[in-house]
């Protein structure tokens, strides 16, 4: 067995773990979801390596920042993944810039649709609250989406060749 093959197949199943650390709040989920990315290191360019870790530094830096009832907390963030998710695979139709800022929109969207759920009141859309939530939450999961989906999209193009 070729080592591309492993380390796809390793890369691949942190990915999968990064998308259900994504959906249930897991505070690692930016750390696994750059070394998913990082194992393909021959097949992207190292000033991309360094970008992607560099923000998923400053997640991981705000996931440890926040309260832990707020780092804790899955109010939402199915919505606010999900939307992020749908949204950047959406955008990786345009460019890879284009699947970050996909995924940031989606993650706006997602948890604008979770705030007029009867359950989302608790938000109190539109309000400091909401906006404080949204940028906790929703940052790290955009980060989070954002490199998995690039990492799919390599993975993808390597067994297209």
């Amino acid at each position: 067995m070729s080592i591309l093959v492993i380390l796809i197949t390793l890369s691949n199943i942190l990915a999968l773990l990064t998308l259900v650390g994504t959906f249930a709040s897991w505070r690692f989920a930016p750390a696994t979801a750059w070394l998913s990315l990082l194992l393909l290191w021959g097949t992207i360019p190292t000033n991309t390596l360094l970008f992607w870790g560099i923000t998923a530094v400053i997640a991981l830096g705000i996931n440890y920042l926040l309260p832990a009832d707020v780092a804790k907390s899955r109010v939402g963030v199915s919505y606010i993944a999900g939307g992020a998710l749908t949204a950047a695979i959406a955008g990786t139709l345009l460019s890879t810039w284009g699947t970050v800022i996909a995924a940031a929109i989606g993650a706006v969207l997602g948890s604008l649709a979770y705030s007029r759920t009867p359950s989302g009141n608790i938000l109190e859309f539109p309000s400091k609250k909401f906006f404080n939530y949204l940028c906790a939450k929703g940052l790290p999961i955009t980060v989070n989406i954002s490199i998995i989906v690039m990492a799919a999209t390599i993975i993808i193009g390597l067994y297209t060749k």
